[in-house]
């Protein structure tokens, strides 16, 4: 009898393990789910809304990292609560531009050809919708005719050297959502035209030509950002001057039209060839230069070559401020440095982007472009007196409040990518985070590591668009972590409009719509980075300039340089990137993660219980 009682008591031991077994591996194989992203999205909206959740796009290197994350979401310090991973690399590839539809709980991405990095299973054209709610990753859309893919998979697209001449020519640029959340829109980087897609089913509504496919010098237009306003669409497009070497021609333009391109009209426009400070410090000047096909002959300029994609376009609610992304195309085009990825014999090391940010204010019907004196100019890394331009191109506007998120080079540490908060009153940095470092795990250190930024919040309702001459410019909302700037200077801002001109077409085309699933895997980590940089605010007064006006470089400015232009001391890159971020913020842990090591423990329970149980199980019973 006694015997029967241990009997049953080793039964219930191994029921009880193997309980826990499928409780601990449930846990582990299905994480926190989606429905759990969208509600703490949102909670954070309601309950800290001056510091909601960002996204962003991360560059996955080379083919056989697919656990990367591709998409993650993040938080300001000190209050962020770490880096969480939206999708991976084998689910949307390389993506740039991102768009939030607020209303249904759904982020898209869009497809993006950056050297040395893989498309997604739809390729150059596709466009993926990670769906908060319900936890899935599709293919939303294809874009059609968005080039062929030009990557080189061998060596694990290591060094890809056919890829680099297209960047900026092909797969997709920025995408965007119609403030209704009834039409997506997406630049087509190789035939140069506006896609627009219906919500939520992807309907193909149509397309247009950019705004400057009229011009004589259409050869080098290159349309690329997006932003809508009310019922008006605005999209940038930059005069690469690559067919004449011209910096005399480089220039930025900014078209408005209907959602479908009809009544299309230049608002804004600026010449591009003045001077932005250093790229670094007696090594490079940040000043913009014609596009140039390959960087690998620029021995010259020392890893830097800074030529203009205007990528996104932000208006701040008040509507007293048109902001515009630059990226800096050759950071797409290059390798970074180091062993064992470092770049191919003719091409330079420590190729480092400088990307910029710049505002535009209403005058009349149209918008003037600021481009000296520098407004935002917190906008170095990691501190003044190193990189004067890091932005990677990516704008996203707090709902309520005077701040803007961009995507950014060193922000904290030199050789790092992340994030940097800047008030668009005053143009002075408020916060900075890290998300990657250069040296740990494999990313592509300063160039152009990340891409877009999206506020994941519910936009608030703009107010009717009205033309003022000089902007009002004045805090929305009562700031509460970080410093209250003082008025110290007011600039005057150099700018340009240009009497609008319009070309549109609208031809008929087919989406193309294919279905994978995956589940959304929160990937919690903390980088707290704790500079509250002292602002000063700047009111500009807005000059006109001649929209002809050839632009007049200015002396150099001194080189003064406080950190080494050399990466932060750290392991070499490891042949495969593993999944899950490292508390404290310096990058990935090892291969393995919390998920594979409570499989383990649990079936390392079993392996002890069972030859116990059978044991007893085959004791005689007498």
């Amino acid at each position: 009898m006694l015997v029967g009682a241990r009997q049953r008591f080793y039964d219930a031991l191994l029921v009880l393990l193997v309980v826990v077994l499928v409780s601990i591996t449930t846990r582990a194989t299905a994480p926190t789910t989606a429905q759990s992203f969208a509600d703490r999205f949102s909670e954070v909206c309601r309950s800290r809304p001056e510091n909601p959740y960002v996204a962003t796009t991360f560059a996955p290197r080379g083919g056989r990292r697919d656990r990367e994350m591709a998409v993650l979401a993040f938080r300001a310090p000190p209050n962020d609560d770490g880096l969480v991973t939206l999708t991976t690399a084998a689910r949307v590839g390389a993506c740039y531009g991102l768009a939030y539809d607020s209303r249904r709980q759904v982020l898209y991405a869009g497809s993006f050809h950056k050297r040395a990095t893989h498309f997604g299973p739809a390729g150059p054209g596709g466009i993926y919708a990670i769906d908060l709610v319900s936890g899935q990753v599709r293919t939303f859309a294809t874009v059609p005719n968005a080039g062929r893919d030009w990557h080189q998979p061998a060596n694990d697209y290591h060094p890809d050297m056919a890829a680099r001449e297209h960047t900026g020519k092909t797969s997709l640029g920025d995408v965007d959502i119609s403030p209704d959340f009834q039409e997506l829109a997406a630049v087509n980087l190789y035939d140069r035209r506006i896609y627009r897609f219906g919500l939520p089913n992807a309907e193909l509504l149509g397309s247009f030509d950019h705004g400057a496919a009229g011009e004589p010098w259409a050869e080098d237009a290159r349309p690329y950002g997006l932003g809508y306003r009310g019922d008006r669409l605005y999209h940038g497009v930059v005069r690469s001057a690559q067919s004449t070497q011209s910096t005399d021609e480089l220039a930025a333009f900014v078209y408005e039209s209907a959602y479908d391109g009809s009544d299309m009209r230049l608002v804004a426009s600026a010449p591009l060839h003045f001077d932005r400070g250093w790229i670094w410090p007696g090594s490079g000047r940040a000043i913009w230069l014609p596009w140039k096909d390959p960087p690998g002959s620029i021995v010259r300029d020392s890893g830097r070559y800074p030529q203009p994609m205007l990528s996104d376009i932000v208006f701040t609610e008040s509507g007293d401020q048109m902001i515009l992304g630059f990226r800096d195309r050759f950071g797409d085009m290059v390798i970074y440095t180091t062993p064992p990825n470092q770049p191919p014999p003719g091409e330079n090391f420590y190729n480092t982007p400088a990307g910029d940010i710049l505002p535009a204010w209403p005058e009349g019907d149209g918008w003037r472009i600021q481009t000296t004196p520098e407004y935002y100019r917190d906008d170095y890394g990691p501190g003044p007196g190193n990189h004067d331009e890091t932005s990677y191109g990516g704008l996203g506007l707090i709902p309520g409040y005077p701040r803007l998120v961009t995507s950014a080079n060193s922000p904290r540490d030199i050789s790092s990518g992340g994030a940097i908060w800047l008030r668009t009153d005053t143009g002075r940095d408020i916060a900075r985070l890290q998300i990657y470092k250069f040296g740990v795990g494999d990313n592509f250190g300063k160039a152009n590591g990340l891409g877009d930024v999206e506020i994941l919040c519910p936009a608030r309702e703009s107010p009717t668009p009205t033309a003022t001459v000089t902007p009002t410019l004045t805090a929305t909302a009562t700031e509460t972590e970080l410093p209250t700037p003082t008025v110290t200077d007011t600039p005057t801002a150099t700018s340009t409009v240009i009497t609008p001109t319009a070309t549109v077409a609208t031809p008929t085309a087919t989406s193309t719509m294919t279905a994978t699933v995956t589940v959304v895997t929160p990937t919690p980590t903390v980088t707290v980075l704790t500079p509250e940089a002292t602002a000063t605010p700047v009111t500009p007064t807005a000059t006109s300039v001649a929209p002809t006006t050839t632009p007049v470089v200015p002396a150099s400015p001194t080189p003064r340089a406080t950190v080494p232009d050399t990466p932060a001391p750290g392991p070499s890159p490891t042949p495969e990137m593993p999944t899950l971020p490292k508390t404290g913020g310096d990058y990935f842990v090892g291969r393995s993660d919390p998920a594979s090591w409570s499989i383990l423990l649990g079936l390392l329970l079993m392996a002890l219980a069972l030859p116990i149980w059978l044991r007893q199980r085959h004791e005689p019973s007498g």
